[in-house]
């Protein structure tokens, strides 16, 4: 009997450039220590569900990012986050009630960055603090694409759908 379980996310990312093209990713994420200490808070500690969950950008290059179990908002040595999107906070990652076998999406409302400038984006990350560039909440997870770093140019939008899963 195998008692050990697993949580991650996997993100599934697409991006409409504003000349017509596009591309798209997808990819796991590492899941740090303070994730899984407030998964647990949450279930059988008193510590509340956090009210909301947000998309945040990592910059590249993604070759050159690293996470670590010890990563949090606060301090995260290997990387930084990247905000080149007119929306006024981190964008929204809603998730309806479980439905499926031990997995939750925001499939039905991806998140959508509005890009308002050139950069280049290494991956995403999950948190629950709304604030861009905030330091407060708690990391929820983080990663790089799998096919590298990747373009956005102002006047394209940046589509994320993440699912949360645990095995």
């Amino acid at each position: 009997m195998d008692l050990h379980s697993r949580f991650g996310h996997i993100f599934k990312v697409v991006y409409d450039h504003p000349d017509g093209t596009h591309w798209e990713d997808t990819f796991h994420n590492t899941v740090p220590d303070v994730a899984h200490n407030n998964i647990l808070s949450v279930i059988y500690g008193s510590t509340a569900k956090a009210a909301g969950f947000y998309l945040l950008l990592v910059t590249g290059p993604g070759s050159g990012n690293t996470y670590a179990a010890g990563d949090t908002m606060a301090a995260h040595a290997g990387w930084t986050e990247a905000v080149p999107y007119s929306n006024s906070t981190r964008v929204a990652a809603t998730f309806p009630a479980t439905a499926s076998a031990k997995s939750i999406s925001n499939s039905g409302s991806p998140g959508v960055f509005n890009i308002n400038g050139t950069a280049t984006i290494a991956g995403i990350g999950l948190t629950d603090d709304s604030a861009k560039s905030g330091t407060s909440g708690t990391l929820m997870g983080v990663g790089n694409f799998a096919t590298g770093d990747k373009s956005v140019s102002s006047g394209g939008t940046l589509t994320c759908t993440c699912t949360a899963s645990s095995s």
